[in-house]
């Protein structure tokens, strides 16, 4: 049998060092672990401006997925999605409303008008100027900068976004509650600044603006809402209209982007195009009655003269001239069917007869004409141009949710 070995303890004397050796750099080896992990202060200062934003973009990513128009606001205000809950029996109108308050990015929304939610999405925002948004033909643009301090300096973080506003399904729209049916917003050098409606029957169900004058004239016209010009404005005797606003503001329009800012074409020409010519933009050529869903892109001027025609389509060009009867068509890029960059007076021309048609026209640089030959033609959207003339007979523009 092996004899036991005497296993010797620590004695009381090796304890007492070693808890004092402890206790000297547990404390010294814990300051250094914490100034590993702990950020300096700017970098703290850069993570927090980062989250703000990345809050921020929540918010406007889950609007835009769901916004069929944007309306842009004028300060403290920058604009407000608007979108029908389709979820819903009695499909709402929504609106969230972004606006600038002390510092703060914040967001109203209201249904049907009331309000629902009101919260801030992005402190740490120093001035106004600090996010922006642009209006777009099917999207808004913009950039939101949020500022912290940290160690004695200032750290920015800069967040650009780009949200495309999605199609209104088709059925009976409501009118839009915001913005204008028709807008002429003139500027230096216009080649028309004012709202001009002849012959008969017109209606326009929703505001009207200029920011030079409005004349009406001939029979059996009607407007809604609110006739307003910088200049006068002149109207047949017992025309109805919602009210008259002469010597008003000038305002800024409801777009505020160039073509350089609109989607990506589908189709695109150098040259002027004429459609009806076009074999791969139709979908049964060479019936030539269904478009093909894109945007039509043209350097030049593109043209579309025939009857009975359909389409999801978004027209940029410099002119665009639609004619025929029978023609209906429906925004592609969100909101927008016609997008003309030209100066012209009538760099959008539409002459259609019994036809409906929906989105926005939108001419920045120039006017818009619209004069059906035998009359009957539906705009559910809105007019956007430097000057518009409307003609003819039974010719309504219905400002629509877009």
């Amino acid at each position: 049998m092996m004899p036991r070995r005497r296993q010797r303890g620590l004695s009381l004397i090796e304890v007492a060092v070693a808890l004092a050796v402890t206790a000297i750099l547990v404390p010294a080896i814990s300051a250094l672990l914490v100034q590993l992990v702990r950020l300096p202060p700017r970098s703290q200062a850069s993570v927090g401006a980062q989250n703000e934003a990345r809050e921020a973009m929540r918010w406007l990513n889950a609007d835009g997925a769901r916004a069929q128009h944007f309306v842009l606001g004028a300060s403290p205000d920058y604009g407000t999605f608007l979108w029908r809950d389709y979820t819903l029996a009695s499909q709402p109108l929504v609106a969230a409303r972004y606006y600038y308050e002390d510092g703060r990015l914040r967001r109203e929304q209201t249904v049907n008008g009331t309000t629902t939610i009101d919260t801030t999405v992005a402190r740490n925002v120093a001035a106004y100027a600090d996010f922006s948004m642009t209006s777009c033909p099917g999207q808004v643009t913009g950039d939101l900068l949020t500022t912290a301090n940290g160690d004695g300096s200032t750290v920015t973080y800069s967040a650009p976004f780009s949200l495309r506003l999605r199609p209104e399904p088709w059925g009976d729209i409501p009118a839009n509650p915001m913005g204008y049916a028709v807008f002429a917003s003139g500027g230096s050098g216009a080649a028309v600044k004012d709202i001009n409606v002849t012959g008969s029957g017109a209606l326009i169900a929703g505001n009207a603006h200029a920011n030079g004058s409005i004349t009406i004239a001939g029979t059996g016209h009607s407007v809604s809402d609110v006739l307003s010009a910088v200049g006068t404005v002149t109207t047949p005797p017992g025309m109805p209209v919602g009210a008259i606003a002469e010597g008003a503001s000038t305002q800024a329009g409801p777009y505020n982007c160039q073509a350089g800012e609109t989607p990506s074409a589908t189709y695109s020409w150098l040259t002027d195009v004429d459609l009806s010519t076009v074999q791969e933009v139709w979908q049964d050529w060479p019936a030539r009655t269904a478009l093909r869903p894109g945007v039509y892109y043209s350097a030049a001027s593109i043209t579309l003269g025939l009857n009975s025609v359909t389409g999801t389509v978004t027209f940029i060009g410099d002119q665009v001239s639609v004619t025929g009867t029978g023609v209906r068509l429906w925004p592609y890029a969100g909101g927008t069917t016609i997008f003309a960059t030209g100066s012209a007076a009538d760099s959008i021309r539409v002459e259609v007869s019994g036809a409906r048609w929906r989105g926005a026209l939108y001419a920045p640089n120039g006017g818009v004409l619209i004069s059906p030959p035998i009359g009957d033609f539906t705009l559910y959207g809105s007019i956007v141009a430097q000057g518009v003339t409307l003609s003819g007979a039974d010719l309504r523009v219905v400002h629509s949710a877009y």
